[in-house]
């Protein structure tokens, strides 16, 4: 929020991983602010494939991936970055997620420098 109130201009892509639609926090800002900032993209991913009551009552659509977040973010984002290794990354999850991100940020040619992280540590 603060880089987009700030006036960022570049690309700006959020990547949200949660068990199932119904179980994602704050979806209706992220929706809210990617209609307000053109450069600010979100993405939800589900580690459940949904079709409950729940996820139906709050409107689940088709073109939510379901998966680890990381691996989604790799498939439908980084594969298509020229330079990944040029982007800053700021990454926050528990540690085996974070351990599963970092590593493939790693892999992928991005220094340790650029990957800022938060360990929720559950």
């Amino acid at each position: 929020r603060s880089l987009l109130a700030g006036g960022a201009a570049e690309p700006i892509h959020f990547w949200y991983g949660a068990r199932s639609v119904s179980d994602t926090p704050y979806r209706h800002e992220f929706e809210a602010l990617a209609a307000r900032y053109a450069n600010f993209r979100w993405q939800l991913v589900v580690s459940e494939a949904s079709g409950g009551s729940a996820d139906a009552a709050v409107g689940a659509a088709a073109d939510v991936p379901t998966g680890l977040v990381h691996e989604s973010a790799q498939q439908a984002l980084l594969r298509l970055e020229p330079d990944p290794g040029a982007c800053d990354f700021y990454v926050c999850g528990p540690p085996a997620m974070l351990s599963a991100t970092r590593s493939m940020l790693k892999q992928l040619g991005v220094e340790e420098e650029r990957v800022a992280f938060d360990d929720f540590k559950l």
